[in-house]
């Protein structure tokens, strides 16, 4: 209903425009007379006035340093996890040494503090989840992902396959498949679409450090993971 509003819209306005902004995995209907347009990664000089404007002149020069020394640096591209870092380094006035810490931080924020602050409400089942339990979907979510297909990228296809390997795991209807993967792919942040039918973390290390998490919770490490060096950054 709402694709064909927006279709009758464009085909009948004549002096006028309009601009519709969505995620890209949110909206992939056609349009005619409607030019398609996405948004390009943040510049360095962008990230600066970003920084600038969120923390103050002083602030932001304490946080672009210490961002640039620190080993996510690149993921300050994406505004959302700029605006991520920011927050943490708001509260504390740093930026965690260790990554792994920042990688929590993060993961929480995406999953709890940043829809507190929206009231976004959730449709599926998964939505009801705890921000913990989520985290723990999302591990092994990540760790099934990491092991079959050894990739960082990955199809519709494949994620609806890991959905389908772990649901019982957490109570989640096999119905619910879809809905779940869309939630996270258009809910969270931690998962972005790259490319038409193409999906990723929104950085390699998060995948990694859901990856770990879930393995750390394992009672042991699978015999074969060690002898075949499957997922060497994620046993380190």
């Amino acid at each position: 209903l709402t694709v064909e509003e927006i279709r009758r819209l464009a085909s009948q306005l004549v002096d006028a425009s309009f601009i519709l902004t969505t995620r890209s995995g949110e909206f992939s209907a056609h349009v005619d007379r409607v030019n398609c347009i996405e948004i390009r990664p943040f510049s360095q000089k962008q990230i600066e006035k970003f920084a600038d404007c969120w923390l103050g002149k002083t602030d932001a020069e304490r946080f672009l340093l210490q961002l640039k020394q620190s080993p996510y640096h690149d993921t300050a591209i994406r505004p959302l996890t700029l605006a991520h870092l920011c927050v943490i380094f708001e509260r504390s006035k740093r930026i965690p040494s260790k990554p792994k810490t920042v990688y929590r931080k993060i993961v929480r924020l995406l999953l709890e503090d940043w829809d507190q602050e929206k009231s976004v409400v959730r449709e599926s089942a998964y939505s009801n989840f705890e921000a913990d339990r989520k985290e723990e979907f999302l591990a092994n979510m990540a760790f099934e992902l990491t092991r079959r297909f050894k990739t960082t990228t990955f199809s519709t296809d494949r994620l609806l396959t890991c959905y389908k390997a772990i649901h019982d795991n957490f109570g989640l209807p096999l119905s619910n498949a879809t809905k779940v993967v869309d939630e996270i792919e258009t809910h969270t942040g931690l998962f972005f679409q790259s490319s038409q039918d193409a999906f990723e973390f929104s950085h390699k290390s998060l995948q990694e450090f859901l990856t770990a998490e879930f393995i750390v919770r394992m009672p042991s490490i699978p015999k074969n993971m060690i002898e075949m060096q499957i997922m060497p950054d994620e046993l380190a």
